[in-house]
């Protein structure tokens, strides 16, 4: 028998924010996602692999929606704390891969910008965002 879980989908929003284009080695900022309200970021990837070997994206917030901040990461070395933007990266070997990532958060506006690893042709990306509750 199937019981309700925490994350159902009353409790999650989903939608495309970048529809499948080509994706070159800049990086290019999908919709804004009004992410109020929200605690977790839903991210799913769908790759076509073409002339690359991977794409990266990162992830910026804003409370303004005019203002966005990249997400920072933090190492420790020698007694000292530094703080680098977060990119992530995803490498391909197939032709096409399809990815997703799942990341706690908490912020009004959220802005996904992605790039491809290496240039070359026939490459293309699609992203969908949900959004969830909990």
């Amino acid at each position: 028998m199937i019981t309700n879980s925490l994350a159902g989908f009353n409790n999650m929003v989903v939608a495309e924010i970048r529809a499948a284009a080509a994706l070159t080695t800049s990086y290019v900022a999908a919709t804004v996602i009004d992410f109020q309200g929200a605690n977790t970021l839903i991210l799913e990837f769908n790759f076509t692999k073409g002339g690359s070997t991977g794409f990266r994206f990162k992830i910026e917030t804003s409370n303004d929606g005019t203002n966005y901040y990249q997400e920072q990461e933090m190492s420790q070395a020698g007694g000292v704390t530094s703080y680098l933007d977060n990119e992530r990266e995803v490498a391909v070997s197939d032709a096409t891969a399809m990815k997703k990532v799942e990341i706690p958060m908490c912020a009004k506006y959220v802005k996904v910008s992605a790039k491809a690893l290496t240039s070359g042709t026939s490459t293309s990306l699609t992203i969908t965002a949900g959004k969830l509750y909990i």
